[in-house]
């Protein structure tokens, strides 16, 4: 079964979020564990790579597109 992330509102497979990687420019992101894609993914698009980061809370970033899954980890960890 592959991981899923909420992402824009709607659950995303990871082969979406390597996709939506792949969509920014990021190249090969196939080896990539899913919180490093999403680093890079924050980091393309101009925002701190903070997805599930401890120092990141509460999270600050109303427009960040994985704000609702990383509040999702947080709280069940």
């Amino acid at each position: 079964m592959e991981s899923q992330l909420l992402g824009e509102g709607k659950m995303l497979t990871l082969n979406e979020i390597r996709q939506h990687a792949r969509n920014l420019g990021l190249g090969d992101v196939d080896g990539l564990h899913q919180t490093d894609l999403i680093h890079a993914i924050q980091i393309k698009e101009g925002h701190q790579p903070c997805f599930s980061a401890s120092w990141c809370s509460p999270c600050k970033y109303d427009s960040c597109l994985w704000k609702d899954a990383c509040r999702a980890i947080k709280f069940h960890t």
